[in-house]
Order: C-alpha cells, then sequence, then structure tokens
C-alpha cells in the first residue's frame, strides 16, 4: 500500500480530495485530520445528470445495497407485506453529507414507488415467485458490481494521468516506486477481488433458484451443480468454504410459506 504521504502528492496531481484518494488506496479515514478533510469532502461535485459522476454512482450503490436485503429476505421467508414502509433513507447526522443523504433518499422513494413483484409475499405462486425474484436478485448483483467495475476504470485513467504528469514534470523516477505502482498493485488487487465476490454472488444466486425448484418438486441435483462451480473457484478463498457449508443446509432451499400458500 503507498503511504499516506504518497497518496496526498497523487491527489494534489490529479486534483482530488485528500480524503477521497486515501480512501482509495486503502487508508482509514481516520489518517488525515479530520478538520482538513470533512466527511462530505468527497460528495461536494453535483452533476446535473444523475446516471454519470458521483451522484450517479452513490445512487446505484444505495438502490442495490437496499434492494439485495429485501431481496434475501424475501428469499428466506422474511419479507414483511408492508416492507415498503419500513424503508428508512440514512440522515444526515450518520453520514455528514446532505448530498449523499439526498440521492439515498431518491433511492428509497424510486424503491417504495416500485410496482408490486411476484416475488412479495403472497403475490404469485412458488414457481413464478421464485422465478421473479431471481431474475431481480441476479440483476442487483449484476448492476452493482458494473458500477462498482467502472469505478475501477475510472482509477486506471487515473492512473495513466499521474504517470503521464509525473513525466512531463521530470518526477517520474522518484515517484514509480513509492507512489505508482504501489497503488497500482493495490487497485489489481481489488478488481481480482471483486470480480470474485460477483462470481460467488451470482452463483450463489443461481444455486438458490435450482434448490428452489428441487423444493418445489423438479428433479434438479441442485448440490452437485453448486460443487462443482464451488471447486473450480481458487483455493485460497474463504468464501470457498462458506459456499460448502451452504452444500450441507438443509433450508438452503426452503421455499418461503407466502410462496406456496396458494398451493395449500
Amino acid at each position: 500500500m503507498p503511504s499516506a504521504k504518497a497518496v496526498k502528492r497523487l491527489a494534489a496531481a490529479l486534483g482530488r480530495s485528500e480524503a477521497e484518494a486515501l480512501a482509495a488506496a486503502g487508508h482509514a479515514p481516520g489518517s488525515i485530520h479530520a478538520a482538513s478533510t470533512p466527511r462530505s469532502d468527497p460528495f461536494n461535485i453535483r452533476p446535473t445528470d444523475l446516471r454519470g459522476g458521483l451522484r450517479g454512482h452513490y445512487y446505484t450503490a444505495a438502490k442495490t445495497r437496499y434492494l439485495d436485503r429485501i431481496l434475501k429476505r424475501a428469499r428466506e421467508g422474511s419479507l414483511p407485506i408492508a416492507w415498503r414502509d419500513e424503508l428508512v433513507p440514512i440522515t444526515e447526522e450518520s453520514w455528514g453529507s446532505s448530498t449523499l443523504v439526498e440521492v439515498d433518499a431518491l433511492a428509497v422513494a424510486d424503491i417504495q414507488s416500485l410496482p408490486v413483484a411476484a416475488w412479495e409475499p403472497f403475490q404469485a405462486e412458488w414457481r413464478p415467485a421464485l422465478e421473479s425474484w431471481y431474475v431481480a436478485a441476479r440483476t442487483i448483483v449484476s448492476e452493482n458490481y458494473i458500477n462498482t467495475i467502472r469505478d475501477f476504470l475510472d482509477q486506471i485513467i487515473d492512473g495513466d494521468r499521474l504517470v503521464a504528469i509525473f513525466a512531463r514534470e521530470g518526477r517520474l523516477v522518484e515517484e514509480i516506486t513509492e507512489g505508482i505502482a504501489p497503488l497500482d498493485v493495490r487497485r489489481d488487487s481489488n478488481r481480482t477481488n471483486y470480480e470474485m465476490m460477483y462470481v460467488v454472488d451470482r452463483t450463489r444466486l443461481t444455486a438458490s433458484y435450482l434448490a428452489g425448484l428441487a423444493a418445489g418438486g423438479l428433479d434438479i441435483d441442485w448440490r452437485s451443480w453448486y460443487s462443482s462451480q464451488i471447486e473450480s473457484w481458487p483455493d485460497d478463498r474463504s468464501y470457498k468454504l462458506s459456499a460448502r457449508l451452504t452444500l450441507t443446509n438443509p433450508d438452503f432451499g426452503r421455499l418461503p410459506e407466502y410462496w406456496t400458500a396458494a398451493d395449500q
């Protein structure tokens, strides 16, 4: 990991805030004095187009975070009928950024206004409910991954900009090993981890869908399929062990009662 001092120099070269640069490099928020970098600093940019820039990034992150939790509860059988009324956006007191609070509130409002879906309690028989859940859950996992990858692509562009700037200023020799190269390694590691996290999450969703079909009476050997996927992952990952435990969990594929009520 590049030192805090090196990251500050990189941030200055790119015209970025020190807080944002330190966070991207993996340093704790407290590594810069709070008086010089308020928590709201990275959120001062207000693009008019919500689909791009920081506002768009935070909106997508908030929306996928909320919907991921909602869909997990729906599959587990613990989602209340009035779940929309229970959604509460973050407060400025807890986050220290009026812009972030505004975007979070917009994400909550958009989720609350979604049309009723088949995966919600008592809305459909188990099979259309399960399929509706799988489509929605997979879409959210993919959208969150794409949102993260866009941020990584921006970081690659920033890295090349830094190389060009330092070369032009005659500082490349001094900066390459202390600042540029360590930051490259850190970002490469982060991209690899997020790539694998996406694969793990997506595969788990598919296993849950197949297990649900089996629980509904279809002849599907979801355990063999899931096991073969797990064994194809790198051995030095903790999520491989966690996924293996799922294979012996008798409740993993269980269908929620509010999906099967119409069949009883």
